[in-house]
């Protein structure tokens, strides 16, 4: 009987051990030494409804658009400020059925391309803008607040009019405290935040990118309205580093930073964070692991967690389950789809 029960239990252990690790798989890659596939700095990846893949490269100032099995189909773009050029600083780009909509932040503007790339329009902005989601007819993008280090969300329409702005939230360890002149970029650096948007959902999810005792997410309504909020236990035992705060920063002997790269909606339930943990002694890097964190809409609680071996991967983008990331093997920059079960 106690051999059964044992059986019956490793069993059990190994159906929920699959549950819980899942897999991610690679399905498609996209870069190579070949004038077509070469990247020098990608900047934002979107999938369209047919899985054709939209890729930007700041460093190269272009745009370009793949098929659903990676083979090129056409490219736009060169520095400059004219129609159909960019900056060197572009991207995200983000794709509904409308069409494709690209940041070019220091040509201060969303340029707006249908499915061909062919340019529709573009939305003038003022003053540089950071990250760029959609809902609907509005844009939202992330700014500094007027006269302090932090920032805040702005709604903009389609013909680049601000309709509001929204998030007061700060982090633990920098509420009630005031800053100085000489600590300005040192709060401007820590109190960087993440945006995801929902378009089926019309709602917004945003945390802080260097959170404190514990991962918090804050939700609001596509007008800018507060939902609720949740909160995650970190995945290692771990507090702010408040030294950091200080100027000079005076480095113990070993230390941690745990880092939110960045936030994304994994279908209407879920969550996916990219999650760093740097490890330091003094003030070298002397470890860096990476994590996606898969966790539940409603409850906080981490449902999956990933370990990624490759440390130059970085999420741009979800559709669906499809994950678009951009990696570099050996010294060639790619664009990897991926596919998360869990």
């Amino acid at each position: 009987m106690s051999k059964k029960i044992f059986f019956t239990s490793l069993i059990f252990i190994l159906i929920l051990s699959c549950f819980l690790f899942g897999e991610i798989k690679k399905l498609l890659v996209i870069g190579s030494n070949e004038p077509n596939y070469l990247f020098m700095a990608i900047s934002g990846v979107a999938l369209d409804e047919n899985k054709n893949v939209y890729i930007c490269d700041s460093g190269g100032a272009f745009l370009r658009k793949y098929d659903s099995k990676g083979n090129f189909i056409k490219e736009i773009g060169r520095q400059g400020q004219g129609p159909g050029e960019f900056s060197n600083s572009i991207g995200p780009l983000c794709c509904d059925s409308q069409g494709l909509y690209l940041l070019d932040a220091l040509n201060h503007r969303i340029a707006v391309f249908d499915k061909e790339l062919n340019v529709k329009n573009y939305v003038k902005l003022e003053g540089i803008k950071l990250s760029l989601s959609k809902i609907g007819d509005y844009f939202y993008l992330l700014a500094k607040k007027p006269g302090e280090p932090f920032m805040q969300i702005e709604i903009y329409n389609q013909d680049g009019q601000l309709v509001s702005s929204f998030f007061d939230q700060r982090p633990p360890f920098l509420k009630n405290k005031n800053f100085s002149k000489q600590e300005y970029p040192i709060w401007m650096r820590y109190s960087g935040i993440c945006l995801a948007t929902d378009p089926i959902l019309k709602e917004l999810a945003v945390t802080f990118q260097y959170p404190g005792d514990k991962v918090e997410l804050f939700f609001y309504t596509e007008k800018g309205q507060f939902k609720n909020k949740i909160e995650l236990n970190h995945i290692v035992d771990y507090k702010f580093p408040e030294f950091l705060l200080k100027v000079p920063s005076n480095y113990p002997d070993r230390s941690s930073l745990v880092f939110i790269k960045s936030i994304h909606y994994l279908g209407q339930k879920h969550i996916l964070l990219e999650y760093w943990l740097v490890n330091y002694e003094s003030n070298k890097v002397k470890e860096e692991k990476h994590y996606l964190l898969v966790v539940d809409r409603g409850s906080g609680k981490i449902i999956h967690q990933e370990k990624i071996s490759d440390i130059s991967l970085t999420v741009m983008n979800i559709k669906d389950d499809f994950i678009c990331a951009s990696e570099v093997d050996k010294d060639i920059p790619k664009v990897a789809l991926y596919k998360i079960s869990y």
